[in-house]
Formats: C-alpha cells, sequence, structure tokens
C-alpha cells in the first residue's frame, strides 16, 4: 500500500526497529504540540478485518513516549504500565492520528495521556507512566 502522507510529517527518528517494523510511523511538530500518523494497512488487521488493538496499543506507546521526549527531552525510560480504551474501529485504507500530553512529570516518572483517531473519529484513548532510568 501507499502511504500519502500529508505535508509537514516526517519519518519519526530514532532507531526503533519495532516501529519499523509495524510502521511506518510519522511526526509533525504544530507549535509546541506534536502529531503522529501512521497509514492502516492490511498487515495491521485482526482476523476480523479491524486494525488490531495490538496495533493500536503499540502507535499509543510509541506516541506517549515520543510526546514525553519533546516536553522534558531526549531521556532514558521504559513504559511502567499502559491502559488503552478502545472507542470504535479502524480499519486498513485509514489514517491513524494520535496526539499525547504530559499531565505530570517527577524526578523519576513522567504521566501521560493520549487520542488516537482513525480518519478523524475517535478510536482509542489511553495514559501510562513511564521510568525515567538512571534518575533519581
Amino acid at each position: 500500500m501507499s502511504v500519502n502522507i500529508p505535508e509537514g510529517y516526517e519519518a519519526e527518528p530514532g532507531d526503533n526497529a519495532f516501529a519499523a517494523l509495524v510502521g511506518p510511523i510519522f511526526q509533525k511538530r504544530e507549535g509546541d504540540a506534536i502529531k503522529f500518523l501512521f497509514q492502516a494497512e492490511e498487515k495491521h488487521r485482526n482476523p476480523r478485518g479491524v486494525v488490531h488493538g495490538g496495533m493500536l496499543m503499540t502507535f499509543m506507546d510509541n506516541l506517549l513516549a515520543h510526546t514525553i521526549v519533546h516536553v522534558i527531552g531526549d531521556v532514558k525510560k521504559a513504559t511502567m504500565s499502559l491502559s488503552c480504551d478502545f472507542v470504535g474501529p479502524a480499519y486498513p485504507g485509514q489514517r491513524m492520528e494520535g496526539w499525547g500530553e504530559v499531565t505530570r512529570a517527577t524526578r523519576s516518572v513522567v504521566f501521560a495521556q493520549g487520542s488516537i483517531t482513525a480518519d478523524g473519529a475517535q478510536v482509542v484513548t489511553g495514559s501510562g507512566v513511564w521510568k525515567l532510568l538512571g534518575r533519581g
């Protein structure tokens, strides 16, 4: 499937072999915020024909981790918990867009929440906690 990337988006930076395997994933800076995008393909669907929940959780984990980097800087971190609510279906061929925000940061952990849409319709909300490694 050909990926038609909207103007302003660029390939997500970094050396993330897993994201490269399931992606590509793109990002776009908009002022102080950052948005994320991937084009759902057949490889992302489950046997019922909808985008697999595991892919949507992978996208949420990735976009929240990159949001943390955007807000507090390039720090080593690990996901401690990630919770997602699936509120609508997504299908191959749809454009998945996501964004997040850091809701709290301490010396040792960061809390974030985000949202994913499929062609503009809400499909997932999520939140998580990341351990800052090598700190407090």
